[in-house]
């Protein structure tokens, strides 16, 4: 995502009924802004509008340095995004903890929705019950965890499914390989 998915193709993709993100990688916080703002622009939407896209994060580049990720979190956070999308990371529940708080105290409702790439059942788990994520991303090969509440919705990143009888079962799971949803 990080340095190819910028405010159009967000928005173009969100304007096209799917749901897009921008990709903060390595983003400035006054470059993340331009993008939002050509976002909100394509959008045709207001300052004091919702954003109907996502942006996405690389924890450890948010653990590098705290006060670039309050800036970077806080610029999307201002900009009422629909999602944050975290990825790769040692403490990710600290950025999870910092947009809930965020919401909270900006009285935000509905909430932003957060999204969290895993790669094991143990870190499904710990977002699920921890972290209470709304959307988990379980990257490489299928796995399967009993949930007593699942998120509000999977997306699995991998290609490993080789039968319409496959796609039939991770659907009734709630899993959408190669196909698109929106929240």
């Amino acid at each position: 995502m990080a340095g190819a998915s910028g405010g159009a193709l967000a928005a173009q993709t969100s304007a096209a009924g799917a749901f897009g993100f921008i990709g903060a990688g390595y983003l400035t916080s006054s470059r993340l802004q331009q993008e939002l703002s050509l976002a909100r622009a394509q959008l045709h939407l207001s300052e004091s509008d919702p954003l109907p896209v996502g942006v996405g994060y690389l924890a450890w580049q948010l653990e590098k340095d705290p006060a670039y990720a309050a800036d970077v979190l806080n610029v999307a956070l201002s900009n009422r995004v629909q999602a944050i999308w975290l990825a790769f990371g040692n403490n990710i529940g600290r950025w999870i903890e910092y947009v809930r708080s965020y919401d909270a105290s900006s009285g935000r409702r509905p909430r932003t929705h957060i999204f969290v790439q895993i790669s094991s059942v143990e870190e499904a788990r710990t977002a699920i019950w921890d972290w209470e994520v709304d959307v988990l991303v379980a990257q490489g090969l299928f796995f399967f965890v009993l949930l007593p509440q699942p998120p509000l919705a999977w997306i699995r990143l991998s290609s490993h499914v080789h039968s319409p009888q496959q796609e039939l079962n991770l659907a009734a799971m709630g899993i959408a390989p190669r196909h698109r949803f929106s929240l």
